[in-house]
């Protein structure tokens, strides 16, 4: 120590001003034995200790500035190499440069830049931008950004880059995947994890490519993930959004452009649909990969829905067109001596031979196409019921959600430089810091908050109170019910995405999911609709949901789900071709009927094979059909619509070419036909499952592909753990290393130097210390020591005077 100090040569006096006040300081000019002078300017009480400490810290022959902590000496390098994909230059470099005000830096040729609370830790690595932090080697951060990993670059404003290679260049983009190739060759910069859209989120990697979020909100998941447009979501390996507010969920999957199906035609008659014009797709497959949709509730029922149906409800529509079919087997027999009061029978059944349902020899199936080939479509079809053996069948309302379980939130962060992990951080900036105060918990971001145990808040503003909650985007709230109450295992991912109804999923930017185990999915979906128990109209059986409905949108703002397979079982949801078989099927199911040759009279008309009207004939009112082609049958019965058909007790059809089935039925709109009426619904049960590669599925499928979903979900969440318990073993290690160093007893008075050990524990983890003291004058003493634990060695130098 004394030769150290016979080396500081001169001392001269420099006036310097600082942003509150002018003052004078007192500064040191240091020589080194080659010739070469540093100087700093700083209190002189505070050069002295910085001087001492730094020289113990590093083992430099002289101080460097007072905020850096390389010398030339170290930094020097006659060689090249190779360090991730950059060369390293085989030339000396200049120290570090950490003169912005709060900053921090340190590292060969490492730079702040000059930049306010500039954090730069790593050699070649700079912040360009007020607020940010850069970790590794050649990391970039730009304003109040963070970059962690080699080479990683958050140039974005408050973006987020962590990992070998990882990009995140749009305001309040998160980029978090290795480039490491297959090990041995990195990925090229153009095939690393990237996240370019502003607010967008790019997670995970493989040896082909990271994901890629290249538009504004958007989210890709999984290795070769791409999210290229506005709002986008691609969850899984290789999966692709490739149009603004898609959602292509699973390994594989691709979206298309949303084609709105606004009616169909069923033999000749015109079927209006709701929900006509999609804003986006939701994709759970590809051309020639489809994937099933199992565990699907039964969706509402009515004129405006947009629910999806399942295989139970479809298969119910089936049962009911059996037992249509078996009634109408006799009836060409029955209606043959009719007179009177039914003496119209006979052009009415001419009509009915055209306008009911009918068997087709040719299809092999019951046919509703109303004279053509083209299809119609049943209207008033309740939900059918949901259990495990549930065969009724589902409506086009049902048919409009999914039940799809989401892949890995997130991959887990790699640890930072020499591998000691981190709890949680957040880059210097004016806004407030992140806190992650929940046990094992993970907040990353300005004003990030992580309350709920196990919880993981990431982006700016995220918010996750909720146990084993999961808040990924700025803006993002996942486990918040009410000012004081908080729900727990939600996951909200996306920019202002909201999951507050406990065990809810809320995926991408601005989501929303108010009830339990509701999912949203895609840009500004809305789920709020409970679980509940229906009854249902036909068997009035009642049918229980256990979870919240699955939304791909909300009013007015409709999706389209594609790519759906053919379901098998009776929960799971079924497609268009399946709902068309169906109705298909009911329209060949009533037998043709030939002209009667009425002999009848009055309300008591019948005929030898039997009666056409059953029940009381006190109460009995003649069917009326007063329109052209029209036909009406049943006590009560009225078809007033061109073309329409009532048939059953009290059945109305007022729509041209609508067609009432069934008692109190009711068919007003034009080319419809209905089996029942508003609040009085009938189930189509029996239903068999869809097998065209486009097909909608049952219920039993849905349940079927929920069960595996959830299986893949906690498979991932269980890594997902494993990594943040790995993080608390080494901050656990770095206590007791700490603890360690400080039970070091310091030099009496009176002696000059002292050597000791120490040890220390925290939660099962140990650690032994080793350092000394030395008393250099009377006032002046400095303090080494080195500790080795678990999680790596710690090392830290001191100094004091006294006076």
């Amino acid at each position: 120590m004394k030769a150290f100090l016979n080396r500081l040569i001169a001392v001269e006096t420099a006036t310097g001003t600082n942003n509150q006040d002018a003052a004078t300081t007192r500064g040191f000019i240091l020589r080194k034995s080659n010739g070469t002078s540093v100087s700093a300017r700083v209190p002189f009480e505070a050069s002295v200790l910085a001087i001492v400490a730094t020289t113990l810290f590093l083992g430099l022959s002289v101080p460097a500035h007072a905020n850096t902590y390389k010398s030339v000496e170290d930094c020097d390098s006659t060689g090249t190499g190779t360090v991730g994909r950059s060369g390293v230059p085989g030339e000396s470099v200049q120290p570090v440069n950490g003169s912005g005000t709060y900053s921090n830096v340190a590292g060969c040729n490492a730079s702040g830049n000059d930049q306010l609370a500039a954090t730069v830790y790593g050699s070649y690595s700079q912040v360009t931008g007020e607020g940010g932090s850069a970790f590794g080697f050649m990391t970039s951060a730009g304003k109040w950004g963070t970059a962690a990993g080699t080479e990683a670059n958050a140039s974005g404003t408050a973006s987020t880059a962590v990992g070998f290679g990882s990009v995140a260049s749009a305001t309040n983009s998160v980029a978090i995947g290795g480039a490491g190739g297959d090990g041995t060759t990195p990925l090229s910069a153009a095939d690393s994890t990237v996240a370019s859209g502003e607010g967008a989120v790019a997670i995970g990697s493989n040896a082909t490519r990271g994901a890629q979020a290249s538009a504004a909100d958007a989210i890709a998941i999984g290795g070769q993930a791409s999210a290229s447009q506005s709002a986008a979501v691609a969850i899984g390996l290789g999966s692709a959004a490739n149009h603004a507010n898609d959602v292509a969920l699973g390994a594989g999957s691709t979206t298309s452009a949303a084609v709105g199906t606004a009616s169909t035609t069923i033999n000749g008659t015109k079927y209006k649909f709701a929900g006509t014009s999609p804003s986006s797709t939701v994709s759970i497959g590809a051309a020639g990969n489809e994937r099933t949709i199992t565990n699907v509730a039964a969706g509402q029922i009515n004129a405006t829905s947009t629910d999806a149906i399942n295989g139970s409800q479809l298969n119910a529509t089936n049962q009911a067109v059996t037992g249509l079919g078996k009634r109408m087997t006799t009836t060409e027999a029955n209606v043959t001596t009719l007179q009177g009061n039914v003496s119209t029978n006979a052009s009415n059944i001419n009509g009915l031979q055209q306008n009911a349902l009918q068997w087709n020899s040719t299809l092999g199936a019951y046919d509703a196409s109303h004279g053509s080939s083209a299809p119609q479509k049943i209207t008033n079809v309740a939900a059918g019921a949901v259990n495990a053996t549930s065969t009724d069948a589902v409506n086009g309302a049902q048919l409009n959600a999914t039940n799809q379980a989401i892949d890995s939130v997130t991959n887990s962060v790699q640890n930072i430089n020499s591998g000691a992990g981190i709890k949680y951080f957040h880059a210097n900036s004016t806004q407030p810091d992140s806190s992650a105060t929940g046990t094992d918990s993970v907040a990353i971001g300005p004003s990030a908050s992580a309350t709920g145990n196990g919880s993981i808040a990431t982006g700016s503003n995220a918010i996750a109170n909720g146990d084993n909650s999961i808040a990924q985007g700025t803006g993002a709230v996942a486990g918040v019910a009410g000012s004081n109450a908080t729900m727990t295992h939600d996951v909200a991912l996306g920019s202002n995405a909201s999951a507050t109804g406990g065990s809810s999923l809320a995926l991408g930017a601005n989501s929303s999911v108010t009830t339990a185990g509701g999912v949203a999915l895609g840009s500004g979906s809305i789920a709020n609709r409970a679980a509940g128990t229906f009854t249902d109209p036909i068997s009035g059986a009642n049918f229980t949901t256990a979870l919240g409905a699955v939304s791909v949108g909300l009013a007015g703002s409709l999706r389209q789900i594609t790519n759906v397979a053919a379901g098998t079982q009776a929960t799971d949801a079924v497609n268009l071709s399946q709902l068309q078989a169906a109705m298909s099927s009911l329209s060949n199911s009533i037998k043709p009927v030939a002209p009667a040759a009425s002999n009848g009279a009055g309300n008591n008309a019948s005929s030898a094979g039997g009666s056409l009207i059953a029940g009381n004939p006190s109460t009995y009112q003649a069917p009326v059909a007063n329109a052209a082609n029209a036909t009406a049958a049943g006590s009560g019965s009225v078809a007033s619509g061109t073309g329409s058909t009532a048939l059953g007790n009290g059945a109305h059809a007022s729509g041209t070419n609508s067609v009432a089935l069934g008692n109190n039925s009711v068919a007003s709109e034009d080319n419809t036909v209905s089996v029942g009426s508003v609040s009085n619904e009938r189930r189509m049960t029996n239903v068999g499952s869809g097998v065209s590669g486009t097909d909608a599925v049952n219920v039993n499928q849905l349940n079927s592909a929920l069960s595996q979903a959830n299986g893949y979900t906690d498979q991932r969440f269980g890594q997902l753990q494993q990594s943040v318990n790995d993080t608390a073993r080494n901050a656990y290690s770095g206590v007791a290393a700490a603890t360690a160093l400080t039970m070091i007893p310091e030099v009496d008075k009176g002696k000059t130097l002292s050597l000791g050990v120490g040890v220390g524990s925290y939660r099962g983890y140990q650690a032994t210390a080793i350092g000394g003291t030395a008393r250099i004058t009377e006032n002046i003493k400095v303090r080494a020591g080195a500790s080795l634990s678990a999680g790596g060695t710690a090392f830290g130098v001191g100094g004091s005077m006294q006076w």
